[in-house]
């Protein structure tokens, strides 16, 4: 425990510095700073032109709030760290190959079993890692420790870098060139692959946030066994985008109406103020003009397999209503509603600054009535009779 303690202090002090760099650059430079919350569409904008008093303010809110991020982590139960040799299944990694390029992950089989159930965790939006991780930006271990507690029960589960991304880079590839409809067909070879392995007795897809739609939108056309959607939206992208930056100044906003207009028309943006480069710098229009054509609740009508649809209270980046219009999109679909998860799958609480401390504290365990409603469904998908489907 004090190990831990240690490590989760070390952080603190860690991002708090990071904050004292980014407040203290020279006056002349004045180069905004973004704190990015995992998915593209949320951001805070922070100039770095503060007066004195200001920055020195700013610099103590933030180490009232790391400190008190540090409280909250320690009064929650690190994970239990498990020698490699005594978990109850092994781990080997995997690669599908499509013509881009491989895209590789880690399947996790549960040890003394022939066969099993297995699940596919398709990631979320941004560039985040088969364990659920993006660089310094987001530590979570989310992905991974979802994988293991399904394994731990009995499931298979596969869980992949996404093309780009980790082990999945190709010297090839060009975000100008990436497509929403690329990360679905990864997902779609991945589960027909599942399909055809004689070990996997039946293949459920999990899709967490912008990997929810990716999940349905597969699902649906390889014959997979059930969905679990993860803190997935139910409004189209562009709709969550424009309702996400409602908080920002109003030249921010109408500015981002503008240009959600014409991509949507099909046209390119160059002109893009500052503040709104990382959300539709030039490198990512295609993806999103791609990323908008697709609306989640019309999509989850087209699945003729069981659903569940899980979503947290205390979720900054998605709101429960969105779970409900999926829900009522999909009426026999079974709903989740998880009291004080975030957007992460932790406990978290609903100030916003301290759910976000969470995001980069990758000890902090999942949320504990996550994996138990998630393993309810399974065993109800189990007891279903396979039915034959062609991919």
């Amino acid at each position: 425990m004090m190990q831990n303690s240690s490590n989760i202090v070390t952080t603190a002090i860690l991002n708090l510095y990071k904050i004292y760099q980014i407040h203290y650059r020279r006056e002349s430079e004045r180069v905004p700073f973004f704190i990015w919350d995992k998915r593209l569409i949320l951001y805070t904008a922070v100039s770095s032109g503060f007066t004195n008093f200001t920055r020195m303010r700013n610099l103590i809110i933030g180490l009232f709030v790391l400190l008190a991020g540090t409280t909250m982590a320690l009064a929650q139960k690190p994970v239990k760290k498990i020698p490699k040799s005594k978990l109850p299944y092994v781990e080997r990694n995997i690669y599908i190959n499509p013509k881009s390029g491989f895209v590789r992950g880690t399947l996790s089989f549960p040890k003394r079993r022939d066969t099993a159930l297995v699940c596919l965790i398709i990631p979320g939006s941004g560039p985040t890692d088969r364990n659920g991780n993006n660089g310094n930006i987001l530590i979570t271990d989310s992905y991974k420790m979802l994988s293991d507690s399904l394994a731990s029960r009995g499931y298979a589960v596969i869980r992949y870098d996404k093309r780009g991304i980790g082990e999945s880079r190709d010297p090839n590839f060009s975000e100008y060139n990436l497509k929403f409809e690329d990360m679905v067909k990864d997902a779609s070879r991945w589960i027909k692959d599942m399909k055809l392995n004689k070990r996997f007795s039946k293949v459920v897809v999990i899709g967490h946030s912008e990997g929810s739609l990716i999940g349905m939108l597969a699902a649906d056309t390889t014959g997979a066994d059930a969905f679990i959607s993860l803190a997935g939206p139910a409004r189209s992208a562009d709709e969550l985008i424009l309702s996400q930056l409602k908080t920002q100044q109003l030249t921010i906003y109408e500015e981002s109406e503008r240009i959600v207009k014409r991509l949507k028309a099909g046209e390119r943006v160059d002109t893009i103020s500052p503040l709104l480069q990382a959300v539709f710098r030039p490198s990512v229009q295609n993806y999103l003009k791609s990323w908008f054509a697709y609306n989640p609740s019309e999509k989850i009508q087209n699945l003729q397999i069981p659903v569940l649809i899980v979503q947290g209270t205390t979720d900054i980046q998605v709101q429960t209503s969105e779970a409900h219009a999926l829900k009522t999109a999909k009426s026999d679909a079974t709903l989740l509603i998880i009291n004080g998860m975030n957007h992460i799958l932790k406990q978290a609480p609903e100030d916003r600054n301290l759910n976000i401390m969470t995001y980069y504290n990758k000890e902090l365990p999942l949320h504990p009535e996550l994996v138990p409603g998630i393993v309810d469904f399974l065993k109800k998908v189990e007891s279903k009779p396979t039915i034959k489907k062609t991919p």
